[in-house]
């Protein structure tokens, strides 16, 4: 009688890149940002670039934004966006983008926005 006996072994292991972010809460004439960390990066991402809630391209130093990359450590790299707190208006997203090994990655940050209103007063003081 003839038989098969056969012994399949196999490893796979999965590199899942993470983003993890950090949102904010704007306020009127404050400044704020908010950044993004890609993790279990193979690779340096050959890219990094954030987009507006309508998918526009922000350009560091363009409307007073700044975008700050860190550097590429143990598979890690932060990107951080300094917000023109005066264009946000209302609640919003901004998405990080990283490209890493060809592949873009991505995530939405929330940005809330709270108006302070200013209102002028009369302090009233006695004299005795």
């Amino acid at each position: 009688s003839s038989g098969i006996n056969a012994e399949y072994g196999s490893t796979i292991t999965a590199n899942i890149l993470t983003i993890a972010t950090v949102g904010t809460t704007t306020y009127t004439g404050a400044t704020s940002s908010i950044s993004c960390t890609v993790s279990n990066a193979q690779s340096d991402p050959t890219l990094i670039s954030w987009k507006n809630s309508d998918g526009d391209n922000i350009v560091s130093g363009s409307n007073s934004y700044t975008i700050t990359n860190g550097n590429f450590n143990g598979g890690s790299r932060q990107s951080v966006l300094v917000l023109n707190t005066d264009l946000i208006v209302a609640d919003t997203t901004f998405t990080c983008v990283f490209i890493v090994a060809g592949s873009p990655v991505q995530k939405i940050v929330s940005v809330d926005h709270v108006s302070i209103t200013p209102h002028s007063f009369t302090k009233l003081s006695s004299t005795a």
